[in-house]
């Protein structure tokens, strides 16, 4: 049996966000100096919510003692690798009864391997049934670097309940490599790579009845644009209830904001207009988090990568083009930041290269705004915004859209583009939310 030791440094979350030292060797357990100060974490936030009867609670448990066996531990390595929504993990649904020698029918499956076949188990294999959406994550603290090795390092593995934010907890439920619990400090990031039991945000659920209504819209031609996203994709997962999708599945990778046909001739006013006259889209070349705090306030390392999506409010008239959603394609975290050795990490570009819209000023007006959020699980609620915009016709609207987002997604703010800004390849505009900022450029 193999058992390590997880290496903690105990540094205020306050700190570890202005200055993240990266340790190198063993010997190196003390952090650079800096002029924070230190402080000691929070002691007044609460502890998570959950239930020792959770799904993911007794997955999380069970996997720690499962990764006992150097078997195992490949096992949930490769799923991991095999980065099925682009992030690190994999969900549990999927991959339960896959055999961990592979192709060997007479293999254990990897649920087996977890629960066994008793009758006490068989109810906690119901509520993993349950909940689909529960997977198994590799993360890593900021400043870390090292992948982890499954010949003979073998994690902890914490557990975060469906809607927890690390900022706002003190500690979660996790399991040494006995299975025996600890409280894991959130505000303690540790030198080793984790697993998280957490429930992926990038795999969304469709109901059957409104498959049904789309496979039968399309036998009658009224299938819209949109809906051909459904229709063309394969679910990754079939319930009784619902069929499961990726969320660039769902959207074409983005969706919305193309105008059939192209532009009307091009109706600007100013000659010097890089977007008049021309066939050109508009792109999301670049984007970043304005500092580390704002990167790890969107999303925790816990929760891994963050999920960024926004919409597109429009002056036009018509209301299928008045707004639209986009979402960035989820990468690594560490597309996001940079750590370089023994200094602090910071935020870098990520380049998406992600066609927005041909904009049309006859259609959507002189200006347009996007409203930028990092994607989170929760229930559905309506976000109000409001902005001003000129006509074609020279007359100024104020203009009202209601979108439906999840109450636990972090808003990152919102900037106004102007149709005759700089947006070509060689001169880019670059935008700010307060939060992030994005470029803009013509192709």
């Amino acid at each position: 049996m193999i058992q390590l030791t997880t290496n903690i440094m105990i540094l205020s979350l306050k700190t570890q966000k202005a200055v993240l030292a990266l340790f190198v060797t063993a010997f190196l357990f003390g952090c650079q100096e800096t002029k924070d100060e230190l402080i000691t974490p929070e002691s007044s936030l609460p502890e998570a919510k959950y239930s020792t009867e959770d799904a993911g609670y007794n997955l999380a448990q069970s996997l720690a003692v499962a990764l006992q066996s150097s078997e195992i531990r490949h096992f949930v390595k490769n799923k991991i690798d095999e980065r099925f929504d682009g992030d690190d993990n994999f969900l549990f649904a999927l991959e339960k009864d896959q055999p961990l020698g592979g192709d060997n029918a007479r293999s254990l499956t990897f649920s087996q391997a977890l629960f066994g076949a008793s009758e006490a188990n068989s109810r906690t294999l119901q509520h993993l049934q349950d909940d689909p959406l529960l997977q198994i994550a590799l993360r890593k603290a900021p400043g870390v670097t090292k992948d982890w090795n499954p010949d003979n390092e073998h994690p902890i593995v914490v557990y975060l309940p469906y809607g927890a934010k690390a900022d706002l907890i003190s500690s979660l439920p996790a399991f040494d490599q006995e299975g025996n619990y600890f409280a894991f400090d959130v505000a303690t990031f540790p030198t080793e790579p984790i697993l998280v039991i957490s429930h992926n945000e990038r795999v969304k659920p469709v109901p059957r009845s409104m498959i049904d209504k789309l496979r039968a819209r399309r036998q009658n031609g009224l299938l819209a644009p949109d809906d051909g996203c459904i229709m063309e994709a394969e679910p990754i997962l079939v319930t009784d209830e619902d069929y499961y999708y990726t969320t660039s599945d769902l959207n074409c990778g983005g969706g919305g904001g193309y105008v059939p046909g192209g532009l009307n001739g091009g109706t600007g006013t100013q000659s010097d207009c890089d977007r008049d006259d021309t066939e050109l889209y508009d792109h999301i070349s670049r984007i970043k988090f304005v500092n580390m705090e704002e990167l790890d306030d969107a999303e925790d390392y816990l929760q891994g990568a963050p999920e960024v999506y926004f919409f597109v409010f429009t002056g036009s008239s018509q209301g299928h083009l008045q707004s639209f959603q986009k979402f960035i394609s989820k990468v690594d975290r560490s597309e996001w930041k940079d750590c370089p050795l023994f200094s602090g990490c910071y935020t870098e570009w990520h380049y998406p290269d992600l066609e927005v819209m041909q904009w049309d000023k006859s259609l959507y007006g002189e200006t347009i705004k996007y409203q930028w959020f990092e994607q989170d699980l929760g229930d559905p609620v309506k976000f109000s915004t409001t902005y001003n915009t000129k006509l074609d016709d020279g007359s100024t609207v104020t203009l009202s859209f209601e979108v439906t987002i999840s109450d636990k997604d972090f808003n990152l703010g919102h900037s106004i583009v102007n149709f005759c800004e700089d947006a070509t390849a060689t001169q880019y505009k670059v935008y700010e939310t307060g939060k992030l900022f994005y470029a803009l450029e013509l192709r």
